[in-house]
């Protein structure tokens, strides 16, 4: 996103948030993923090398193609930075917060009226912690009371 926002064209990897950012040959080039398997399983040497690996290849035309047309690249960069802005501006983001604390408050507002009590009123909060308070003042007194009888405390 933010080489996109940049607007640089973007080459990457196509698997999850890539795909779902990168519009391939639009505003960059998703290359599909190979791993460095053996060619042979029973020939321990024959292991494929990094330049005949078809990721590194993948991402070796990619960068070439970018290079070879700089008017495509900055194109392609351009479209990468309207995407952004659309998609993950600071209007679109605003637009989505508000609707969720919109949403929020209309689901809050919707238990209220039906007499929801999982959200229970200040005052019931207030007496529950000073019923709370007043148990750990009596515990700390006969805890301390015991201690006397017992003598380890002055």
């Amino acid at each position: 996103l933010e080489a996109m926002d940049a607007g640089v064209p973007v080459v990457a990897i196509r698997s999850g948030g890539p795909m779902e950012t990168i519009l391939d040959g639009e505003t960059g080039y998703l290359v599909d993923y190979s791993g460095f398997e053996t060619s042979n399983k029973n020939d321990s040497t024959a292991t494929t090398t990094s330049r005949e690996n078809a990721t590194v290849k993948g991402f070796a035309d990619a960068i070439h193609k970018l290079l070879a047309d700089p008017v495509q690249a900055r194109v392609m960069g351009q479209h990468g930075q309207e995407r952004v802005d659309q998609i993950f501006g600071m209007g679109t983001f605003r637009k989505q917060w508000w609707g969720l604390l919109r949403e929020a408050h209309e689901r809050g507002f919707k238990r209220h009226r039906k007499g929801c009590t999982s959200y229970p009123s200040l005052g019931l909060s207030v007496i529950r912690s000073v019923w709370e308070l007043a148990w750990v003042i009596i515990f700390a007194i006969f805890f301390t009371w015991v201690l006397r009888q017992v003598g380890l405390r002055g």
